[in-house]
């Protein structure tokens, strides 16, 4: 990672100074650039409603348009088509009752 390279550099460089600290910060920009396109999921749009959605909640995102609801509350009848808005309502309506495992 990051602090790696940063130790490496710092160790391994023949050059003391300024152009030793430079040549770490433009590889850290390097590094945190190619993590940050790697974290990123390609956006798609919404054959439905053309909103700009990531490749991995197309189906999470689809689920608003059909009405499908994945995911239900066991103390009650809420459903939903988003396991985090299950958890949300749980914590918030159920405080008392044990955390769900989603």
């Amino acid at each position: 990672g990051v602090a790696g390279l940063f130790n490496h550099m710092l160790l391994s460089s023949e050059n003391v100074g300024q152009q030793a600290w430079s040549g770490v910060w433009d590889a850290r920009k390097i590094v945190r650039a190619t993590d940050d396109q790697r974290r990123s999921s390609p956006r798609i749009s919404c054959h439905i409603c053309g909103s700009s959605v990531s490749r991995a909640n197309l189906r999470r995102h689809i689920r608003t348009h059909t009405g499908e609801k994945l995911y239900g509350c066991p103390q009650c009848s809420y459903r939903t088509g988003d396991r985090s808005n299950l958890r949300r309502h749980h914590s918030s309506v159920h405080p008392d009752q044990p955390s769900l495992l989603l």
